[in-house]
């Protein structure tokens, strides 16, 4: 990351890892399609769940951003633009493998998630049924539960606490 001196390199960097990225995780995913996207609208399961479970941490990171007190639309990686909280998108980056993308495919390879819980829609959208729904938001809370230990110090905390320390840590270094 040294060799990269402006924002728009990195991004640049970030667009090129992507796109090796989401092919190399649908071989890894249960009923992923091939090769595997990343769509918005989702127009297919995996991709709606990935949907579904980011927005739950975007609910979750907003939360903490808020309550420490910063503005979550100015971001540091992510571009301030109307209706768009960069600064949530900055902080929840480091929670995305383990909370989204990596709990997507833990849910379809333990068959917590089937392809037949999705309907493909005339629009080319997906509908999530509730038994699909409720998976993923059980999915989600088990997983947000899970303690894990921080990096360079000796406890161990749940992921929604970790997502608190992060912003308070940048609140605090701001």
């Amino acid at each position: 990351l040294d060799t990269f001196d402006t924002v728009a390199r990195l991004r640049g960097l970030e667009g090129a890892v992507a796109a090796e990225y989401w092919p190399a995780l649908g071989l890894l995913i249960r009923d992923a399609p091939s090769p595997m996207r990343r769509t918005r609208p989702a127009t297919d399961g995996v991709n709606a769940t990935i949907n579904y479970l980011t927005a739950i941490l975007v609910r979750d990171m907003r939360a903490a951003v808020l309550a420490s007190g910063l503005h979550p639309g100015f971001g540091a990686l992510h571009a301030a633009q109307d209706r768009a909280d960069a600064a949530v998108y900055d902080l929840m980056e480091p929670f995305r493998a383990p909370l989204t993308e990596g709990l997507a495919g833990f849910l379809f390879n333990a068959k917590r998630l089937r392809a037949d819980m999705f309907t493909s829609l005339e629009d080319g959208g997906v509908r999530i049924s509730q038994t699909a729904r409720s998976a993923i938001i059980i999915g989600y809370e088990q997983a947000a539960s899970r303690r894990v230990k921080v990096t360079g110090r000796e406890i161990k905390l749940a992921w929604r606490p970790l997502m608190q320390r992060q912003a308070q840590d940048l609140a605090k270094a701001l």
